[in-house]
Formats: structure tokens, sequence, C-alpha cells
């Protein structure tokens, strides 16, 4: 479906049993586009999945609720510099499930001079 438009891993320099990931990319980063052409082959996109999406902001800071004290903001420069905000902040996915109808070949005709007898026992 996405032709050109799509990476076979994150780690183009390695080959073979080398690379860490099976997972397909698209090069692309525009899910509108992803979504249309998907569209246009005759998928139907019929759920979707995601977690962690938004680790920008840690549980013990809330963006609506924060305090302006520098020491609430020395604890979030804090939280941000740490290696677990990082991990946080990538782990997250959105997955996207599409489906289309299996296409059916046309049904062969036989010719009129042939006979069909079910072989029943």
């Amino acid at each position: 479906v996405f032709g050109e438009t799509l990476n076979e891993s994150r780690d183009p320099d390695r080959e073979g049993h080398e690379r860490y990931t099976s997972r397909l990319y698209l090069k692309h980063q525009c899910l509108e586009k992803a979504c249309d052409t998907m569209a246009e082959k005759g998928f139907k996109l019929i759920a979707t999945c995601c977690s962690g999406a938004n680790g920008l902001a840690t549980p013990a800071h809330s963006m609506i609720n924060s305090q302006t004290s520098a020491n609430s903001q020395q604890e979030l420069m804090n939280q941000r510099n740490s290696a677990d905000y990082e991990e946080q902040r990538w782990a997250h996915y959105t997955e996207y499930v599409f489906y289309r109808e299996p296409s059916f070949p046309a049904m062969i005709t036989l010719p009129a001079t042939s006979t069909y007898l079910p072989n029943f026992p």
C-alpha cells in the first residue's frame, strides 16, 4: 500500500538479523496522508489503541495546577533531566487497526457441455 514511503527498520545501517526491529515505519510524518492512502486501497479504520501518549507531564507535576515557585520549577527540571523521565517520554505508542474485505476472484463459468455431478456416498 505505501510503496517507497515505508522503512523496514529504524536501523538502516545494519543488515539482516542485526536489525533490532521487525516493525515497519512510514518515512513521512503525516498521519492523514497514511489514512487517506489506506482508504484509497479499500481499507477501513476499525480500531485504535494508545498508551502513554503524553509523557511530557509527569504524574507529580500537573501542567494545570502547577505552582510558579522556584522550588517546583527546579523539581520539574530535575525530573525532566532524569533517565526515568526520558524513558517515560519515549515509552508510548499509538496503534491503528485497518481491515479490508477480502476480494474473491470472479466465478469460473463452465462450458455448457460440461456436467458437474457431486460425489455423494
